[in-house]
């Protein structure tokens, strides 16, 4: 193999390495762990996102509450790689609700606010997920 061959596989290689990162970024991901919901009840959650463009998601939220599961649907931004913040908004049947989170070793932390009409917020709790 000459040298101008090797070079030429080479940068090839490497150019490679960011193409793999950005596709596994907008592949499908389901996050699993709890919730507290701060007015009492805690519980097992799942988050799963769905691509919907470079750094937006489709998500949809499943967990038990007050003995009945729940699915919440919502649209997110953001990378859901190490060291990346994610926000996002779910809406069941009659609340909407934004949430925060950021995403280190592949934990996403975040809190979780209901959005009332007029705008106001009341802060409702906290989650915990990993991949």
């Amino acid at each position: 193999m000459t040298t101008r061959t090797l070079a030429l596989v080479l940068g090839l290689a490497l150019l490679a390495v960011p193409a793999a990162a950005a596709a596994a970024e907008r592949e499908a991901a389901t996050f699993t762990g709890t919730y507290d919901w701060k007015q009492g009840g805690s519980d097992e959650l799942s988050a799963e996102f769905t691509p919907d463009g470079p750094d937006r998601w489709k998500v949809t939220f499943r967990f038990r509450f007050d003995g009945k599961e729940r699915t919440w649907k919502g649209t997110a931004e953001g990378s859901l790689n190490d060291g990346t913040k994610v926000t996002g908004t779910a809406r069941n049947k009659k609340k909407n609700f934004e949430w925060k989170a950021t995403v280190e070793a592949g934990v996403m932390r975040g809190r979780h606010t209901e959005i009332f009409d007029g705008g106001r917020k009341f802060a409702t709790g906290t989650f915990e997920v990993s991949r």
